[in-house]
């Protein structure tokens, strides 16, 4: 793979410090530089009827930020997601602003299914399927799309708690459907009494993001404030957004490292308990020899895992070892941005993790299980496969870039 020198992309970073909604979003862009005007043209291609949009500054506490807002006289309109996806296909907008906002719509569908107990078609959007909700979502992408931002990173969300009334009557904070948005993703209750996180928000940032923690590293070159509805005691009722650029992102979030310590248990076992142990979720597993209490040998085993599989992978220890306990430590993680491509070497297609370093050097590994599979069907070194790999991944167009993709 030749080295290349990646263009420096621009980011976009929502500090979620008081929540997140669709108004918020589209208010914070708007604050930060994005041409409303240009916005509103765009939203005119969308067959929605009658509304009213508001864009003015107002102030969040001591905070200054664009308030942006939407009426629709006549009630709320119930869609399905057939509905939105027609209103966006008939649209007229960018090819980019359409699928990312069908995604929105589409993973939304999914959450509000399993919340309801219903299938995907059967779901009909109330709040969301309204018109300022489909204006906030198509809002929001439209002007990361203006705004030339090619990625988007997220800290973890406050919540809040309490109740809430909506078109199904009243439910905890945060909504079912938050919550099935948010899965995975870290959060708090951020002890207010108020629905800080709404499901447009969280289905906008949860479909868009590529990353939730810190302040990614990044230039700074613009940030802006999108000022909320409410009034939440000291709390500042705004979205912080930060737009600026970098070079060979490194993107971080949070893992949970599982051990527990064995002496006791055949050695033949260790095989499968990896096995299952991937199976519930960990994303690494491995062994290490270790001197134990009374000077007994033993084998420390240790896995890495997403928070939201971590009791599964916990109830597997204690299932296929027979252990007592296990030891938990959560840790921050490093990790450099990536995707998994395929690439045709003539004898199949074989799956292949690119990603590219700090300094813009893109970096290869191919699939081990693919390589081993073809290595396998035609009598090859799984070396000669893996050369194959590499050398057909490196290869390039007319245009000199790397053909993979």
């Amino acid at each position: 793979m030749k080295e290349s020198r990646k263009p420096v992309s621009r980011i976009a970073y929502f500090d979620c410090f008081a929540g997140a909604s669709g108004n918020m979003i589209v208010g914070a862009l708007i604050d930060a530089g994005a041409d409303a005007r240009k916005l509103k043209a765009c939203l005119k291609k969308l067959p929605l009827g009658k509304y009213r949009i508001s864009v003015r500054k107002a102030k969040a506490n001591f905070i200054s930020g664009t308030k942006f807002s939407v009426a629709a006289p006549g009630g709320q309109h119930e869609r399905n997601l057939r509905d939105i996806l027609e209103v966006l296909a008939g649209s007229g907008l960018p090819v980019e602003v359409v699928k990312d906002c069908s995604r929105i719509f589409e993973r939304l569908a999914v959450a509000e299914a399993r919340v309801h107990g219903v299938k995907i078609d059967e779901v009909h959007f109330h709040e969301v399927g309204a018109t300022d909700s489909i204006i906030d979502i198509v809002g929001a992408v439209y002007l990361l799309h203006e705004l030339g931002v090619e990625g988007v990173y997220t800290s973890g969300f406050s919540l809040g708690a309490g109740l809430t009334r909506c078109s199904h009557g009243v439910l905890p904070v945060p909504a079912p459907a938050t919550v099935e948005l948010l899965k995975g993703i870290p959060v708090t209750s951020a002890g207010y009494d108020a629905e800080l996180v709404t499901p447009t928000g969280a289905s906008i940032l949860s479909t868009l993001s590529r990353g939730y923690g810190g302040i990614p590293a990044m230039r700074i070159e613009r940030s802006g404030y999108g000022v909320g509805d409410r009034k939440i005691g000291d709390l500042p009722n705004c979205l912080r957004v930060l737009i600026g650029v970098k070079e060979g992102s490194i993107l971080r979030d949070g893992v949970d490292i599982i051990m527990t310590n064995l002496d006791d248990i055949s050695p033949q076992v260790y095989d499968l308990l990896m096995e299952r142990l991937y199976e519930s979720g960990a994303l690494e597993v491995y062994l290490q020899p270790v001197q134990m209490k009374k000077n007994r040998p033993g084998v420390l085993v240790t896995a890495i895992a997403p928070s939201r599989v971590t009791e599964d992978v916990a109830e597997t220890f204690f299932k296929e070892t027979g252990t007592l306990g296990v030891r938990i430590v959560r840790a921050d993680r490093r990790k450099l941005p990536r995707e998994v491509v395929k690439v045709d070497t003539g004898f199949g297609v074989v799956r292949v993790k690119v990603a590219c370093g700090p300094d813009g050097r893109t970096i290869v590994h191919p699939e081990y299980d693919d390589v081993r599979r073809i290595a396998k069907r035609e009598g090859l070194t799984f070396r000669k496969v893996h050369d194959l790999v590499m050398k057909s991944a490196s290869s390039t167009n007319k245009k000199g870039e790397p053909r993979i993709g």
